[in-house]
């Protein structure tokens, strides 16, 4: 049913929410990765956007919880596809819709899961710091590039609760 959702995001969203549902289920593990596999190869072979951007770094956020390694090439292709992107809006985590006819109009909002690329990036950093800042460091845009670096090092800034202070006997 999926497949016959046109748009790659709006079907990239469905595909989540049965991979999440799948993944959840300790009996169903498998098949949510082979979901997370369907979706990786059908964004890849989309043109460049910003939505296809978010929709890989959801696939980290999702491949992390199942695969490390995985989780990291999404993340590597992510940037990529950002680099080659002009002024991309990585921060916006919802994809609008507008449903217009004779009459009507009706606006529509979908929550991306997991495409908040800052607390990706420092969920990152805490299983492989070297990795997450190689790709940090690979953004072509310098913004991105110091948001992703201290999203990783907020893991190395971590506040330590203070000791009690030791009484005299």
């Amino acid at each position: 049913m999926a497949a016959k959702v046109p748009e790659l995001d709006h079907r990239a969203i469905l595909l989540f929410e049965i991979a999440k549902i799948q993944l959840d289920s300790t009996n169903d593990a498998n098949t949510g990765f082979d979901t997370l596999n369907g979706v990786s190869k059908l964004t890849r072979s989309a043109p460049n956007s910003v939505a296809k951007a978010q929709i890989l770094f959801s696939l980290v956020s999702f491949y992390e919880r199942v695969n490390h390694s995985l989780a990291l090439d999404e993340l590597a292709e992510a940037v990529r596809v950002v680099n080659q992107l002009e002024e991309p809006n990585l921060f916006q985590s919802v994809i609008y819709r507008q449903i217009t006819g004779k009459g009507f109009g009706y606006m529509a909002g979908l929550p991306l899961p997991g495409s908040n690329i800052e607390g990706m990036f420092t969920e990152m950093g805490k299983k492989d710091f070297e990795m997450s800042l190689a790709n940090a460091r690979a953004f072509n845009d310098k913004y991105f590039r110091t948001i992703t670096t201290i999203a990783i090092a907020k893991n190395c800034i971590a506040v330590k609760p203070a000791a009690a202070p030791k009484s005299k006997k």
